[in-house]
């Protein structure tokens, strides 16, 4: 639930101007975490059924509350959402970083492919602190066009799936026991 809240959490605090859903965080963390536990739960019983129809059933049930709980986290809202403007967001940007950080230092011999979503993490506190710094605001805030935005996505998109997945490769080569 914790790393829910956290990875989650930086996202939503790039742009100054977007709220904050705490209570969204916290409701969609402890149902992840329960549909999380059910589905190993689910596997662990599952995977020696001779019953197939059962097994597919489950399985397809699994799927629905998985993609309800991903269309839920987007529209359901609480009233527990508020806005962290300026020195505030920064703050608290750097709070969240500070425990993403210590968290992947303690995991990453054991999951590995961390890695990948620390730099993710890692570029939206970047991105969260430079749109909350007045020299920067401008720079990160200001509308693109849509064909600028759509050239950005067709030539950076793959070039930063290449680099992370090459990334982790060696990462994960190199840290290999």
């Amino acid at each position: 639930m914790i790393g829910y809240v956290l990875f989650f959490t930086i996202p939503y605090m790039v742009s100054p101007s977007s709220k904050l859903d705490l209570g969204n965080l916290i409701i969609f963390g402890i149902l992840g975490f329960i549909f999380s536990i059910t589905a190993l739960w689910l596997i662990g019983k599952e995977t020696y059924q001779t019953n197939k129809i059962k097994k597919y059933t489950s399985y397809a049930f699994g799927i629905v509350i998985f993609v309800s709980l991903i269309i839920g986290s987007i529209f359901f809202k609480t009233p527990l959402s508020f806005r962290i403007p300026g020195w505030w967001g920064i703050g608290i940007i750097l709070i969240l970083l500070v425990i993403t950080t210590i968290i992947f230092i303690i995991e990453r011999k054991r999951m590995p492919f961390l890695i990948t979503i620390y730099v993710l993490i890692i570029i939206d506190a970047i991105l969260g602190i430079g749109s909350r710094i007045p020299i920067l605001d401008d720079l990160l805030t200001q509308p693109i066009s849509k064909s600028t935005a759509l050239w950005v996505i067709i030539i950076g998109g793959p070039i930063v799936a290449i680099v992370c997945g090459v990334g982790t490769y060696y990462y994960i080569m190199r840290n290999e026991d």
